[in-house]
């Protein structure tokens, strides 16, 4: 469809990306304006656009923005600093199958070289079925699995990583195994006291594999005689 929703192509920050999401077309982008922001700093902001059955795209919607106030950023406030100065600015979007939501992400590739749980500066942005927003970090505690910051990965452009931002996108599973296959060497079975008796075949939905937040994976099998 033609994206006729209003863009300052002059504000783009990264590639704006497109989500098929709850049955809508949207389109996600980040547009940086000059001198509007507390103490006359920059401001990023997310905006999103709806296409209707009619092929009619909806006005901007804004969902967020940060600000480069860096002087009064204390704590977490500093996280996005870096993507007023980046001169590798990436996004990217997708639907997290796990956890049921959204993921929209302007972040800094900048010196990047490898895959890193620290995140990369990040700008993101998790919208649930409602289109309630919440922002995130990508980085997570030391230990724990590391999902959002492996997906942004896979997307990551920097001084010696190249062309990821072409890459189509889709719902991601980072790190979440399943059951591929079941293969039995024998149907007969020997129960120490019974003999012989034979098991039911087997497949996939007798097996389910569960990771926990630490990362460390359980295989469960149910087998009904």
């Amino acid at each position: 469809y033609p994206v006729n929703t209003s863009i300052n192509d002059d504000l783009i920050q990264g590639t704006p990306r497109l989500a098929y999401f709850n049955n809508r077309l949207y389109l996600f982008w980040f547009e940086r304006a000059e001198g509007n922001g507390p103490n006359e700093s920059d401001t990023i902001t997310a905006y999103s656009s709806q296409c209707d059955f009619s092929r009619n795209w909806s006005s901007p919607y804004t969902m967020m923005s940060i600000d480069s106030d860096t002087a009064n950023h204390h704590g977490d406030q500093t996280y996005c600093d870096k993507l007023f100065t980046s001169g590798y600015l990436c996004t990217a979007c997708g639907y997290n199958e796990t956890d049921n939501y959204l993921v929209v992400s302007l972040y800094d590739g900048t010196d990047v070289k490898a895959y890193t749980d620290n995140g990369y500066n990040d700008f993101t942005i998790t919208i649930d079925y409602w289109f309630n927003t919440e922002k995130k970090e990508a980085k997570v505690s030391t230990g724990m699995t590391n999902i959002l910051s492996k997906f942004l990965y896979n997307y990551i452009e920097s001084q010696t990583i190249t062309n990821n931002q072409s890459k189509i996108q889709s719902c991601f599973l980072v790190d979440k195994f399943y059951v591929a296959d079941v293969k039995c060497d024998s149907t007969k079975f020997y129960d120490g006291l019974h003999s012989y008796i034979t098991l039911p075949a087997l497949d996939t939905s007798n097996f389910s594999v569960n990771t926990a937040d630490d990362g460390s994976i359980t295989l469960e099998g149910s087998i009904i005689t």
